[in-house]
């Protein structure tokens, strides 16, 4: 009798788990199909989704910028970016592109801004730039602008692509009118024939490599020169000689400051030389030389 009875409630409990089973693997087929048809329509209206909640935040910014530019002039980029988050704009160019970039630290100077690192440019939507090419020629290089926020908040950036060309040497240059000055004690006179004797005084390069030359003529000797040339050879990327026209008579004792402006300097010789006038017999004063050492631009540098 007892055996009878073991047996008869474990096949009850058997009978009575078989629908809980089936209820159970019926209702995770379910889910399964839940699920599935969920991750499709999501997939179908991943657009719509988007579109709803796409973010005002821009990330690119759009900069407006000349595609082409001369070695050593300063030049305007603006950009736009609509955002309101708090933060600032930045400039950014790569290393070893042959290019590199100044900022403008006042209204007459600019800044090197090292490559690699991002300059801070304040909240300002347009600055200058200095381009300068390091490069032996023209060279396409890429500047960035970036917005960093102050806080949390959408980073954004902008890339231009910009052409920087080397200046070209003018044929020609521009030469200021001298002015004669009176005489000085600092002009020894003495008796004799015209004695012409000249000195340089200064010779100075700006970032551009615009020289300007100044050196001065006098008439040491004891009578006037009559007319009288002088030629100077200007430290230029094309060797240039400047001739000039005839010359006012210089009385004894008096001198001329003469003034140079030239472009495209480069490192070499300023050489100035005075033509001999009648009867001079003393030249070995007439002519002057002074090096000039020019590698670019300085750290600073005007315009």
């Amino acid at each position: 009798m007892s055996e009878t009875h073991v047996t008869t409630t474990s096949t009850t409990k058997r009978s009575t788990q078989l629908p809980n089973i089936l209820a159970i693997i019926g209702f995770l087929i379910l889910l399964i199909i839940v699920v599935w048809g969920l991750i499709h329509l999501a997939s179908l209206s991943s657009g719509w989704f988007s579109g709803l909640f796409k973010t005002k935040h821009e990330t690119s910014i759009s900069i407006t910028a000349p595609n082409t530019v001369v070695s050593g002039t300063p030049t305007q980029i603006k950009w736009n970016y609509t955002t309101s988050d708090a933060g600032h704009y930045a400039f950014l160019y790569q290393c070893g592109t042959g290019v590199e970039f100044g900022a403008p630290v006042d209204a007459t100077h600019f800044a090197r801004i090292p490559c690699g690192a991002a300059f801070t440019l304040g909240t300002s939507t347009s600055t200058y730039i200095l381009p300068i090419l390091t490069a032996a020629s023209s060279t396409k290089t890429n500047m960035t602008v970036l917005f960093i926020p102050t806080g949390t908040g959408t980073q954004a950036q902008g890339v231009s692509a910009i052409t920087v060309t080397p200046r070209v040497a003018t044929s020609t240059p521009v030469v200021t009118k001298p002015a004669e000055t009176t005489p000085t004690e600092t002009v020894p006179v003495v008796h004799g024939p015209a004695d012409l004797s000249v000195r340089i005084t200064s010779i100075t390069i700006d970032a551009y490599g615009n020289g300007t030359a100044v050196f001065d003529i006098a008439n040491i000797g004891g009578t006037s020169t009559g007319e009288w040339y002088f030629t100077a050879q200007l430290p230029t990327l094309s060797p240039y000689t400047y001739s000039s026209p005839a010359q006012a008579p210089l009385a004894p004792g008096s001198h001329i400051v003469n003034t140079l402006n030239f472009t495209q300097a480069a490192s070499g010789n300023f050489y100035v030389n005075v033509s001999p006038t009648a009867g001079e017999v003393q030249t070995n004063n007439n002519t002057a030389l002074q090096y000039v050492t020019y590698g670019g631009y300085q750290q600073q540098y005007s315009y």
